[in-house]
């Protein structure tokens, strides 16, 4: 009997000391809706796109040469950095991220990745509509039948999910092309 007063004794406090330990961890970056939040916050800010909740949150980030992004914690997440130009074809998208260290242009697949993470509540401007159309950002993937010639980009819309598209040329540019540079870490 003793013993087993013991060991309730022992889980009760060891679950009181995590309790307490978990609501400490969050206390100074607490983790509120991304929608809520500026995007360009302060490093270190905590959100989550579903709520206060630790699934798929993101935390603001700064790399080694000072560029400021969004870490994207879920599995397989990438940085998406803040460093957002606009009016341009895929050649010069690759060669805009090819120039900063340790960025790469965001294949298909990391779109995907980080759409299911919900990064567009962060990136709001993918879903902006300009004049011309939905934003449309250039991955480094390409269509399947087509290597090195049809490129594929992302479209961020306001009906949903955004989605990949893989039909334009290498030279395609319009007023609403958009690129945007990742990292692993």
């Amino acid at each position: 009997m003793k013993n087993k007063i013991f060991i309730n004794s022992l889980l009760f406090t060891l679950g009181t000391a995590f309790f307490c330990i978990s609501s400490q961890a969050n206390e100074g970056n607490p983790i509120t809706y991304c929608g809520d939040i500026d995007p360009k916050a302060p490093l270190g800010t905590i959100c989550s796109p579903f709520g206060n909740s630790t699934d798929g949150t993101f935390i603001r980030v700064k790399n080694e040469e000072g560029a400021l992004g969004w870490q994207d914690k879920g599995e397989g997440g990438k940085i998406w950095f803040d460093d957002i130009r606009k009016g341009v074809d895929h050649i010069e998208a690759t060669d805009f991220c090819k120039q900063k260290k340790g960025q790469v242009l965001p294949s298909r697949e990391d779109f995907s990745l980080a759409e299911k993470h919900g990064f567009q509540t962060i990136f709001r401007d993918l879903r902006v509509k300009t004049p011309r159309g939905f934003p449309w950002y250039w991955s480094s993937s390409f269509h399947p039948n087509y290597p090195g010639t049809f490129a594929c980009a992302f479209n961020g819309n306001d009906r949903g999910p955004g989605y990949t598209y893989c039909r334009y040329g290498r030279d395609s540019k319009w007023s609403h092309s958009f690129v945007l540079c990742v990292s692993d870490k």
